[in-house]
């Protein structure tokens, strides 16, 4: 077995069953490897939308994404990638090839250093040797399964790849858990967090998984406990519950009744908390809280320190938690005040009629609360992902998948690619500014190889409206911030799809409901909006 094939069947023995990029002659040996080892190679158009199909595979799946490309442009390609897998904390294998080890001195023609070109967006990246390949796959797998979870990094020369392996493949390497809970640390936090008279849960990245879920839930109504999110930690607790209060990180408006209320807590619990969710606002609202930090990663981030820190494997720390006895308190009629004022912004925003340049976005987001049922949603940066945020409702972890440490453009739609592999019966819903489906519009080309039935809806409103409003508020021209998208109708119908363009609410409603069914292939909506509405929601 040569070095290729024995990274791919090690790759088989972690769960791997799909391998997205572009081939070049420099990864010819690995994409061989992985067809003759079983591993469903996912030609996509571009490197970047690769890496956002992997993340959004192991958002639903648990398991690795694998992100394949060449040598200079594929791996330049790469780093987008490699940087939404890095600050979002998903883990990404990138892999990537080079001439052989004897060129490397000499030949410059596509060379350059790979390794250090994904080093600062990785969390491990080296280029791989004969001689000690077996430790370098395992180290690249255990750094990325290590917290906080992200993407590592192997670089491939060409003679290595056809070298001979060292013995058998590698078994599975899984997500080491963290310190356990012990029985004295119990009963103090225990104690503590009962004694408290007005405790807010603030739940992170970390804890977004659905085996933690719905312990986070249980913990939240045994000790009542008003709940806050990250955005990617949205739909950790059923968001129809009257304890959650709903997304904080990027909303102005939304932040600032957080942090009003965040103020008034005798306990602010960070669970599983990742500040690389929130904007600068949250530094200077940091000092005033009554802070204390569960997880596995605790006392990382000297912007945001706690009073109070526990590095504790979370499960365990929720499981102790449950056990113990309930505390005496309610606290969630107090808690009305503060969805009132969160329902006031959302109501601001409704009431804007519709105009000539289009329907009201919030209005459609209300649609797509009433339409899309238990659908996976992949939201798109910018306006009106924010928007979306405090709009829609979601009942499980994971069923929005937005990029939010990197907080990039284009990810929504090459995501919702990926959440359909790895959901085939699940309905799948893109929503995208036009901005951000132009980014990556090339990968329908990849539902339609596939006959993947992905909804994406379009918010055409011609512009890159969270940079126009924010020109605005700062007294500046709307300079670079216009867009001539194309024919959204008819680009779905090239990339053998169904396209519409509903004009009315109840023409969305429709046409989102037959989308849902559909089955068979793609469809794009087209909805041209006005962006006057995200000036009252933001």
């Amino acid at each position: 077995m040569n070095i290729a094939h024995w990274i791919a069947a090690s790759l088989s023995n972690q769960g791997v069953r799909y391998v997205f990029g572009v081939p070049g002659g420099e990864v010819e040996a690995l994409l061989d490897a992985c067809y003759h080892q079983g591993l469903e190679f996912v030609l996509t158009t571009h490197e970047t939308g690769a890496a956002f199909m992997a993340d959004s595979y192991y958002r639903r799946t648990g398991r690795m994404g694998v992100v394949l490309a060449t040598i200079g442009p594929g791996a330049a390609n790469a780093v987008t990638g490699a940087a939404q897998a890095y600050l979002d904390r998903s883990p990404i294998l990138f892999l990537t090839g080079t001439v052989a080890e004897s060129l490397l001195p000499f030949y410059p023609h596509q060379v350059i250093d790979q390794v250090a070109l994904l080093a600062p967006v990785t969390k491990w990246s080296a280029q791989l040797t004969v001689e000690t390949h077996r430790a370098q796959l395992e180290d690249a797998l255990r750094q990325m399964w290590a917290g906080p979870l992200g993407p590592a990094h192997i670089n491939l020369p060409t003679n290595v790849a056809v070298a001979e392996a060292e013995g058998e493949p590698l078994g599975p390497v899984r997500r080491e858990r963290g310190p356990l809970l012990t029985s004295e640390a119990a009963q103090e936090w225990q104690g503590w967090i009962g004694r408290a008279r007005q405790p807010v849960l603030v739940v992170g990245v970390e804890a977004a998984t659905p085996e933690l879920a719905p312990l986070v839930a249980r913990f939240a109504r045994r000790y009542q406990m008003p709940v806050y999110t990250t955005y990617k930690a949205k739909g950790v607790m059923p968001e129809r519950d009257p304890m959650v209060m709903g997304g904080i990180g990027l909303s102005p408006h939304f932040d600032r009744i957080a942090q009003a209320h965040l103020e008034q807590a005798d306990l602010v619990l960070l669970l599983g908390f990742d500040p690389v969710e929130l904007r600068s606002e949250w530094l200077g609202a940091w000092p005033k809280l009554a802070v204390a930090e569960v997880g596995e990663n605790v006392g990382r981030h000297p912007g945001f320190p706690a009073k109070k820190t526990l590095a504790v494997d979370l499960k365990s720390f929720l499981e102790a938690m449950l056990a113990g006895a309930n505390p005496n308190r309610e606290s969630s009629a107090a808690l009305e005040p503060w969805k009132n004022q969160q329902a006031e912004i959302l109501e601001r925003g409704r009431k804007l009629a519709a105009s000539g340049r289009g329907l009201n976005p919030a209005q459609v987001l209300d649609v797509v609360e009433e339409v899309k049922g238990d659908a996976i949603v992949t939201i798109d940066t910018g306006a009106m992902r924010i928007a979306a945020n405090h709009i829609l409702r979601m009942d499980a972890v994971n069923a929005v998948l937005q990029s939010n440490g990197l907080g990039t453009m284009g990810y929504a739609l090459p995501a919702a690619i990926g959440a359909q592999l790895a959901e085939p019966d699940r309905r799948v819903l893109a929503l995208v500014g036009d901005g951000g489906a132009l980014m990556l519009l090339g990968e329908l080309s990849v539902a339609q190889a596939l006959a993947l039935p992905v909804v994406v809806l379009v918010f055409v409103d011609r512009a890159l409206a969270l940079i126009e409003l924010k020109q605005g508020r700062m007294g500046h021209a709307p300079v670079g911030v216009h867009l001539q998208p194309p024919d959204f109708v008819e680009v779905a119908r090239a990339f053998g799809g169904v396209g519409e363009r509903p004009t009315t609410l109840e023409e969305l409603r429709a046409a989102l409901a037959s989308a849902l069914a559909r089955r068979d292939r793609l469809t794009i909506i087209e909805v041209p909006v006005d962006p006057a509405a995200y000036a009252e929601l933001m």
